[in-house]
């Protein structure tokens, strides 16, 4: 029996897919099927394809007829799959050689969990390491951290073959936001982990991805699926405070991402997409559900930190101490209390006053690390 389908879409992927598809059939583990999915390419993508399948009978390769999409591509790949389990790569991706051995390991021995991911490598179009991702590793600290965004890779996803049958698949309507989807249902029915180590080479490059060409109806998906996961979490769906849970969760992506929080959001609605003292208030269901959820308040700690920066950046202080109160004195989550003070001391001075501070502060300092 095959132990793991690993399910690669790929749309004009000349570029990377030779690393791609060898990072797979150098496995140490062998026993998978490698389902590679030909999304109608213009360029020489199946090409390619076709001699690495001639070689490898592991692979099995399909043409779609049409460009479909990654989301419907997606679910053709899983009705194909035979495997126990299901891992999913990019076509830009390169997975370390020991990746599905360390996968299908973990949920071989921990049959309460129905997926997993991993940490990542993050490099450049150059094949470059310009950093790591490690998202949290435990259920329940994803699950909470569904309620805002996902902060999953894709990429590094292995999951149980019927578990992803049994909820639907893929979603196909949830356009180019189909990963967060999927992990979220995924965590309704089943437990969600990542394992620490580092299994995969993400690649981010400056070439036309999906979601930097759609981005705003990437983010539109995103906002629904969330207020989706809050309103049928917390319950009261007819009473929660959507307008307000909307404002938070754009004051939240603008500190993880500034030019999507400004171009599709703060530049079009003004003042009317502040978020303010009275949402901060109005969500109060939200802020007592997560306080007692397991993971939930070490989880939203760290993304409501630096929203406390970003008030204070733009002297709305009064919803900085409102979110501070909420996390130091309620939620009793440690906060890092001198560079609040360093971002307030900034936001109150003159910058005539600052720019006059700067040189003695160098040299006053220059044998130390600036915090």
């Amino acid at each position: 029996m095959t132990e793991i389908s690993v399910l690669m879409p790929v749309y004009n992927g000349k570029v990377y897919l030779e690393q791609s598809v060898e990072s797979i059939l150098s496995q140490t583990f062998s026993s998978f099927e490698f389902i590679i999915i030909d999304d109608c390419s213009t360029d020489s993508t199946y090409d390619i394809l076709l001699a690495y399948a001639a070689l490898d009978s592991r692979i099995k390769l399909h043409k779609n007829e049409s460009n479909f999409g990654i989301e419907k591509t997606l679910n053709i790949g899983l009705a194909i799959a035979q495997g126990k389990y299901v891992a999913r790569q990019d076509a830009d991706d390169i997975s370390f050689e020991n990746r599905l051995e360390k996968q299908f390991s973990f949920l071989e021995h921990t049959p309460a969990v129905g997926a997993i991911g991993a940490a990542v490598e993050i490099i450049d179009s150059q094949g470059q390491k310009v950093g790591e991702s490690h998202p949290p590793t435990d259920h329940e600290s994803l699950k909470m951290l569904f309620l805002i965004n996902n902060f999953m890779h894709h990429s590094t996803l292995m999951a149980r073959r019927d578990l992803l049958m049994h909820i639907g698949g893929y979603n196909e309507q949830m356009r180019r936001a189909e990963d967060y989807d999927l992990w979220w249902r995924l965590s309704c029915h089943s437990r969600v982990e990542n394992l620490p180590e580092v299994l995969l080479k993400r690649r981010l490059d400056d070439g036309p991805r999906i979601s930097v060409l759609h981005r705003e109806s990437q983010l539109i998906c995103s906002y629904k699926i969330a207020l989706g996961a809050v309103v049928d979490t917390i319950g009261n769906r007819s009473y929660f405070p959507k307008k307000s849970y909307e404002r938070l969760w754009w004051a939240i992506l603008g500190t993880l991402d500034r030019n999507s929080f400004l171009n599709y959001w703060s530049i079009p609605q003004g003042k009317a997409g502040e978020l303010s003292f009275n949402d901060i208030k109005q969500l109060y269901p939200l802020w007592n559900f997560i306080y007692i959820s397991p993971g939930g308040r070490l989880a939203w700690g760290t993304l409501l930190q630096p929203l406390i920066l970003d008030f204070i950046n733009l002297k709305k202080f009064v919803c900085a101490f409102q979110i501070l109160y909420i996390t130091q004195f309620n939620w009793k989550i440690k906060v890092r209390y001198f560079l609040i003070l360093k971002v307030l001391v900034r936001a109150l001075l003159p910058s005539c006053i600052l720019s006059l501070s700067i040189p003695l502060r160098q040299k006053t300092f220059s044998t130390k690390s600036d915090f």
